[in-house]
């Protein structure tokens, strides 16, 4: 598996807050099958001495990694707020690019409230070259009440991101809901961790594979989590999963629909 978002990175975030909690994280990724880890700190704001931590840092953590004899290998990249992408220049957008990927570059979806710039900052990026991927967009609570924002942005160039917490009890049936609706319409194209040092159960994909097991093929499942993921890593884009409800069992029991 490759993890295309994680905040593994010690001390940057609310993520790992220290090396030995980072060796550990990426020691259960590697015990799950993961082989990459896409470091992706949070950017709240345009800062170029905020990359050049990040940088070190990791760095840091592939030495420590090698010390470790832990064999994953790591990305760096960003998991960028849309209001730091509304303002940035090419060039700063460039370097908060997930490392080989040619251009793509992780936004972070609020959880609440949707702004009004969102589709006109995807068409930028995608014009521009960049490949934007919406980390977790099944949160954002306008997007559970009108899926038709998430299509929208899609359509503009957009690639979705769902993630592993977004089934755990802590995001409410709402995050659930939109998480399987999105996914059986095949509008997500990346399974990734989201990992955070205070959510265990999201420090790897591998609860949410087991979530799925039975709802999806095992091709579909390896499309989410390492053949997609690998194209994007490589410069592509990935390309559009055929909608999974046409292949699905559940019927009106689909798990987003209310039940009597």
């Amino acid at each position: 598996m490759i993890d295309t978002h994680s905040h593994v990175l010690p001390g940057l975030d609310d993520g790992s807050p220290d090396m030995d909690t980072s060796l550990r994280m990426a020691a259960e990724a590697e015990a799950a099958g993961v082989t990459t880890i896409v470091c992706t700190p949070h950017v709240r704001e345009l800062d170029s001495s905020f990359v050049a931590r990040a940088r070190e840092g990791i760095g840091e953590l592939r030495s420590a990694l090698v010390c470790a004899n832990i064999r994953v290998h790591l990305l760096l990249g960003f998991e960028v707020e849309l209001s730091a992408v509304a303002i940035a220049g090419t060039e700063e957008l460039w370097e908060l690019a997930i490392e080989g990927s040619e251009g793509a570059v992780l936004l972070e979806t609020p959880h609440w409230g949707w702004p009004v710039f969102v589709r006109q900052a995807v068409f930028r990026l995608r014009t521009a070259g960049f490949t934007p991927v919406l980390a977790h967009p099944e949160r954002n609570d306008h997007i559970q009440r009108d899926p038709a924002l998430l299509t929208e942005c899609l359509q503009a160039g957009a690639l979705a991101q769902a993630t592993a917490a977004s089934l755990s009890d802590g995001f409410g049936r709402a995050c659930r809901q939109a998480f399987f609706r999105h996914l059986f319409r095949g509008e997500i194209s990346l399974l990734a961790s989201d990992a955070h040092s205070h959510r265990p159960a999201s420090w790897t994909a591998a609860p949410l594979m087991r979530a799925l097991r039975g709802r999806l093929s095992e091709d579909d499942l390896n499309a989410l989590v390492t053949v997609n993921p690998g194209i994007l890593l490589s410069g592509g884009r990935p390309a559009g999963m055929r909608p999974l409800e046409t292949r699905s069992s559940w019927g009106s029991r689909m798990p987003w629909k209310k039940t009597r």
